[in-house]
C-alpha cells in the first residue's frame, strides 16, 4: 500500500543530477521523470522549479497510512523521527501530526489520519488530500523560523517558506 519504492516525494525517488543545479542545464544530465510515475512509481531527477517572491507551502509525511508494525512503541524499533533540511531556506512549521498511540502503553495504533488517498485510482497515493477537505490546526501566528526538523514516525508536518 503506498511508497512502493521507498523514500520518495510524490511517488518520485530522487536520482540526483551530475551537476549542481546552479551551474548550466547542459551539465545536469537529468533523468526525466515518465507518465507512469504517480501510478507506479518510479526513480527519476524530480527537480521543481518555484515561483520567486512567492510562500510556498509543502507537506512532509513518514508513511502515515502503513509501515507500522501493531505494537511497536513510539520512536522505537525502526520506526524513528527523520531529520529534515531545506537546503538554503528557514521555514515555519505550520503543524506536527502525530501517529495514533495508545497514551499509557506507547504502541503506536494506527498512522495519523489529517490526510487519506483514493486507494482505488490512486495506488502509490501521489495526490493525498486532507480527510476533513481542508488543514485544520495551523498555526500562522507563534510558529518558529526553523532550518530543519524531525519528521515524526507516521507523522506529517507542514512548513512554508518564502522563496526570494
Amino acid at each position: 500500500m503506498g511508497f512502493s519504492i521507498g523514500s520518495s516525494i510524490n511517488s518520485r525517488r530522487m536520482i540526483m543530477p551530475r551537476a549542481p543545479l546552479f551551474q548550466e542545464s547542459a551539465t545536469w544530465q537529468l533523468v526525466p521523470c515518465t507518465r507512469d510515475c504517480e501510478k507506479m512509481g518510479c526513480r527519476c531527477s524530480n527537480v521543481l522549479s518555484l515561483p520567486a517572491n512567492k510562500t510556498v507551502q509543502l507537506v512532509l509525511m513518514s508513511d502515515i497510512f502503513g509501515g507500522f508494525q501493531e505494537g511497536t512503541v513510539f520512536g522505537s524499533e525502526g520506526k524513528t523521527h527523520h531529520p529534515m533540511h531545506l537546503h538554503g531556506y528557514s521555514f515555519r512549521v505550520l503543524k506536527t501530526a502525530y501517529p495514533i498511540v495508545d497514551n499509557i502503553t506507547g504502541k503506536i495504533l494506527g498512522g495519523n489520519k489529517d490526510i487519506t488517498c483514493n486507494w482505488r485510482e490512486d495506488r502509490t497515493c501521489s495526490h493525498p488530500y486532507w480527510t476533513s477537505g481542508s488543514a485544520t490546526g495551523l498555526n500562522f501566528d507563534k510558529t518558529a523560523c526553523e532550518g530543519h526538523f524531525a519528521s515524526t514516525s507516521n507523522g506529517l508536518y507542514r512548513c512554508s517558506f518564502s522563496n526570494r
